[in-house]
């Protein structure tokens, strides 16, 4: 017994690729699920970018969603750069969600850590 086929011509996905600096542009959105997904698009360009980084790291200070916040700094942990630790530490400090001090700690753990995963007990 056969399987029927489709009539149509099989497609491929296809991926748009916006410059950084319009990602970037994003991240100042009314709608936190535009930040959100612009986070995402820039993890790749983290590393070696410094605007990029900066960018998130901003995003971090200042965004007024705690899950956007949480995930810059998921997002600066993954590219392991260690020049934003005391920035980091300093934005925990005055930081007023609990889950987005868990990230950052994590974040800064693991920088300091040298991109090592943590190990959990």
């Amino acid at each position: 017994m056969s399987m029927p086929t489709s009539s149509r011509p099989r497609e491929r996905a296809r991926f748009v690729t916006f410059p950084a600096a319009e990602l970037v542009e994003l991240l100042g959105s009314e709608s936190s699920a535009v930040r959100a997904g612009a986070l995402m698009a820039l993890s790749a360009r983290l590393r070696g970018d410094g605007t990029v980084l900066a960018a998130v790291v901003e995003r971090l200070a200042h965004d007024s969603s705690p899950q956007i916040r949480a995930q810059a700094a998921e997002k600066l942990a993954e590219v392991g750069d260690r020049s934003v630790v005391e920035q980091l530490k300093a934005h925990n400090r005055s930081e007023t969600n609990a889950e987005v001090r868990r990230a950052v700690a994590m974040t800064v753990a693991k920088l300091e850590l040298g991109g090592r995963p943590l190990r959990r007990s």
